[in-house]
């Protein structure tokens, strides 16, 4: 479930760059070229027809017969473009039309007249070089109808309103979960037993009174009887049976994993099996608290978003004889 949100956000982002990159070109802000979209015939003789769209890549050399994209505003061609705030600039229309001849102005910049093929006369004023965006060029028909599309009203919505609406959910489930769920708090490291035992609170990490076990988490569940080991066998196959939980065997008890967030705890205290996850607690004895354990997990576990698989059912119940000294060997035994 994790995996897929993560997926559909990177997607979301991914068609939100893009669109927003399209859009900036369309007004000449990246710098490696701008987009436009032909809106006049004037230019239909010369292969640009009404709704094609055209990319100009900025810094070239312009002649004679080059269609070129620029801006049409003959009030600021005095001007350098680069001494004009640039949205004063924006704010005038940007032509495509052909060059018909070439000049130099009083600053000593290259200057072009331009004429739509289909115009029977010409632009009139010379364009100077700095107000040139570049010479036109057609863009692949497919890529057209997407900077169509994304520029349509439907565009926008899928391509802007839609992915940042999925986007503000996401962000809001992830806090609103990372709110909610309480840290698991980490089972303490497993004491000698005392004469003054420590009582158990339904924590599998306390001790109970009967259980003062001199071994830890595995060799408990190595000498546990036949029927906890069953318990224990139930609620790990239970445990494991969600996308990509997996277990972590430490020193005193077992840890249940998503990623690296903790789940949940087993552990086995004489002949009682104690889970702990992040809301709740429980004492195994029987298969009535066994039941109730699992239908309560599973409630909880959903509410999470956590997701069911199919799994082949393991019995851990089966474990191999071992002898004292060879689980002190192993570490199984409390020194």
């Amino acid at each position: 479930m994790s995996a897929l949100l993560d997926a559909l956000f990177t997607l979301v982002l991914a068609l939100t760059v893009i669109a927003s990159v399209i859009v900036f070109m369309n007004r000449g802000q990246v710098g490696f070229g701008a987009l436009g979209i032909i809106q006049s015939p004037s230019m239909v003789s010369g292969g640009y027809a009404v709704g094609d769209v055209v990319f100009a890549k900025n810094g070239e050399d312009y002649a004679v017969g080059d269609v070129i994209v620029f801006y049409r505003a003959p009030n600021l061609y005095k001007y350098r473009a680069d001494e004009l705030e640039k949205e004063e600039l924006l704010s005038y229309p940007v032509w495509i039309h052909e060059v018909i001849q070439v000049s130099t102005d009083e600053l000593g910049r290259k200057t072009y007249l331009t004429k739509g093929t289909d115009n029977s006369t010409d632009d009139t004023h010379f364009v100077p070089h700095d107000f040139v965006l570049g010479k036109a060029r057609k863009t692949p028909a497919l890529f057209g109808e997407l900077v169509r599309f994304i520029y349509s009203v439907k565009g926008i919505i899928c391509t802007v309103i839609i992915p940042c609406g999925i986007m503000f959910i996401y962000l809001t489930w992830d806090l609103i979960m990372l709110l909610t769920v309480e840290t698991v708090e980490k089972p303490k490291r497993a004491v000698r037993y005392q004469k003054k035992s420590v009582k158990a609170q339904s924590a599998i990490w306390q001790v109970e009174e009967q259980s003062s076990s001199k071994y830890y988490f595995l060799g408990r569940l190595f000498t546990a009887d036949k029927k906890t080991r069953k318990l224990y066998s139930e609620l790990k196959n239970i445990l494991l049976g969600y996308e990509n939980v997996r277990p972590l065997v430490i020193i005193d008890y077992e840890e249940f994993l998503l990623g690296d967030k903790t789940l949940g705890y087993l552990d086995i205290r004489g002949e009682t099996v104690y889970l702990s996850t992040m809301r709740s607690r429980w004492k195994i004895t029987d298969s009535e608290t066994l039941k109730n354990a699992i239908f309560e997990l599973r409630e909880e576990w959903k509410a999470l978003g956590l997701t069911r698989q199919n799994i082949p059912w393991h019995d851990y119940s089966i474990t191999p004889e071992f002898s004292e000294e060879l689980m002190a060997e192993l570490g199984w035994v409390i020194a």
